[in-house]
């Protein structure tokens, strides 16, 4: 029997290249595009390297002239496909497209509810992008946010923000720029599966998975489904994630760049199984994403193992 299904995980659990001879520029607001006595105001959004790729945050500064509180969601088109992590304050967010490059586009709540008018509401977008740090800085395409009236959904305002990762010797003068991979590049082993009788007469044990995400396609994780012999059962997965069918997601979330991780298959076989080989069975890990990615070497996105029933020493 073999099943395999996707699971759309959480949206907010989860789409290039700038010119070469953009200058860096120390942070500034950008000016604002004002429609209907509203604007929205950005800095340069600047990815900070770090232990895990890069991390950084976009302020945002939204200030509107009315007669009455009123409250507003904002669009965002992210700078690089999956990189938008968060609003601060929480809100609610949501997502609402892809454009032609493959980013997201998101939509979120603006923090504050009904916002009085004549004062600036202040609030955060968080970016996380799971490369390799580089010793050079790099730029991306510029990211655009837009206000909407949550009224009647009329756009207010519109602001765009250039996107520049900072080198890892803290520099951000000449950037090159970043290009993100488009095709995944996974690889996995796993280890032979025993199955061992239990106290009730069953058989019961587990194959251990190595993934390596050799690449920084985006992705809401990694998605693993197995295929097994007539008679063994998927028991799910340790460490333990949601699952359905065959389908698990692979324990962690999201791969950084070069990252490996290891898991185990829970199987087990009825007591009448026969003690001895019990043929092999494969598991294949993939990217689940909002678009299909394809893999550089699908041949390596595949592991068997064989399966034996052993008696309990």
């Amino acid at each position: 029997m073999f099943v395999r299904a996707h699971i759309g995980r959480s949206i907010l659990a989860g789409f290039m290249a700038a010119a070469a001879t953009f200058t860096a520029a120390p942070a500034q607001a950008t000016a604002p595009t004002k429609r209907d006595s509203v604007t929205v105001r950005v800095d340069q959004l600047i990815l900070e390297p770090g232990d895990r790729g890069y991390r950084g945050s976009l302020a945002v500064v939204v200030k509107f002239q009315a007669s009455q509180p009123t409250y507003f969601n904002l669009s965002l088109t992210e700078p690089v496909a999956g990189s938008f992590d968060g609003i601060q304050p929480p809100e609610a967010c949501w997502w609402e497209g892809i454009d032609p490059a493959g980013r997201r586009i998101m939509g979120c709540a603006v923090p504050g509810g009904e916002l009085a008018p004549n004062r600036p509401y202040r609030f955060t977008l968080d970016f996380e992008v799971l490369t390799t740090p580089q010793s050079y800085p790099m730029v991306a395409d510029d990211g655009v946010l837009t206000l909407q009236s949550g009224r009647d959904s009329t756009v207010s305002a519109t602001a765009r923000f250039a996107t520049l990762f900072r080198s890892t010797s803290g520099s951000l003068e000449q950037p090159q720029p970043y290009v993100p991979d488009t095709q995944s590049n996974i690889s996995i082993t796993a280890g032979e599966a025993p199955l061992t009788r239990q106290a009730d007469g069953t058989f019961s044990g587990r194959a251990t998975v190595t993934v390596r995400y050799g690449g920084d396609a985006p992705h809401w994780e990694l998605s693993a489904w197995a295929e097994l012999p007539a008679g063994i059962q998927f028991d799910g997965i340790d460490p333990p994630d949601a699952c359905g069918g065959l389908y698990c997601p692979v324990p962690g979330g999201k791969f950084m760049e070069g990252e490996v991780r290891t898991f185990d298959l829970l199987l087990s076989a009825p007591a009448d199984t026969p003690v001895g080989p019990l043929g092999s069975g494969s598991v294949t890990v993939a990217v689940n994403w909002l678009i299909e990615i394809t893999d550089v070497d699908p041949a390596d996105n595949t592991a068997a193992f064989a399966l034996t029933a052993v008696e309990a020493s």
